[in-house]
């Protein structure tokens, strides 16, 4: 079933590549099913023609795959909204979204591995020590922590900590790495793209977020986060909406992001 799931959406993403004039979360899903099947697929079937990787590899390799493929599809639901807010766990929406990226980290090390002969490194998830109940749309925050976590691995952390607190009507939910971090000149960008962001309405991120992504434009400016303020602005209590907040000492220090749900 793993394998006939990765090749069905395989297909499926090369006749939505063939697409033309498609809204940004159509653009957003081909961009990400690329990222998930078709270059996964592609270097199994290379190396399964050299002989250099074994049966069991390749149906861990396929199943891997299909599960990151239903959480993508929960991340493409969440986008296009309709959510209720309900009560959720944070502790379980952490846990959730911390085995989603242990899955993408296990696909990137066998290929870094296989490869380039890169061993993976030694890495430490995140684990909150006190549960939080709260109101929160759970597919769009689960996906927001997913790729908070994701960035920050992604960007050399081996390490994420969390911490969570309760300010003035929202529960803060802070994320510090010890990745790469981010220069000062594209942190300005990345914060003042975030503040477009709270300002557009959902046709005009759509239609920008397509425009960005078709264009190549998104290396550097953090789409993934730009999606996480748009997950986090459907949050609303009262006359307040949940936002995104980002800093960095600077490059090689790591960055410190923060979700931050009205209550």
């Amino acid at each position: 079933p793993a394998l006939k799931l990765a090749y069905e959406l395989y297909i499926k993403t090369s006749e939505l590549e063939s697409l033309k004039g498609q809204q940004s979360a159509d653009s957003f899903m081909v961009h990400n099913l690329r990222k998930v099947f078709t270059t996964p697929l592609l270097t199994v079937a290379d190396f399964m023609e050299k002989g250099i990787m074994e049966r069991r590899d390749v149906i861990w390799f396929i199943r891997n795959c299909a599960y990151l493929g239903e959480a993508l599809i929960e991340e493409f639901a969440a986008i296009e909204g309709g959510e209720a807010l309900k009560e959720v766990s944070l502790r379980e929406l952490l846990e959730k979204a911390v085995e989603r990226v242990k899955a993408a980290l296990r696909l990137s090390d066998l290929r870094n591995e296989m490869i380039l002969g890169i061993k993976p490194p030694e890495r430490r998830f995140p684990e909150l020590e006190c549960d939080l109940k709260l109101k929160a749309l759970e597919k769009a925050l689960t996906n927001a922590l997913f790729v908070i976590l994701d960035n920050a691995y992604s960007y050399g952390a081996t390490e994420v900590k969390v911490e969570v607190k309760k300010v003035n009507g929202y529960v803060k939910i802070s994320f510090k790495d010890n990745g790469v971090g981010i220069e000062e000149e594209l942190l300005s960008k990345l914060k003042s793209r975030l503040k477009e962001i709270e300002e557009m309405n959902e046709k005009d991120f759509k239609l920008n977020l397509s425009k960005r992504i078709r264009g190549g434009l998104s290396g550097g400016m953090g789409i993934g986060l730009q999606l996480v303020q748009r997950l986090l602005l459907k949050h609303v209590a009262g006359k307040k909406s949940g936002y995104l907040e980002i800093d960095s000492k600077g490059k090689g220090k790591g960055t410190v992001v923060t979700l931050n749900i009205p209550v």
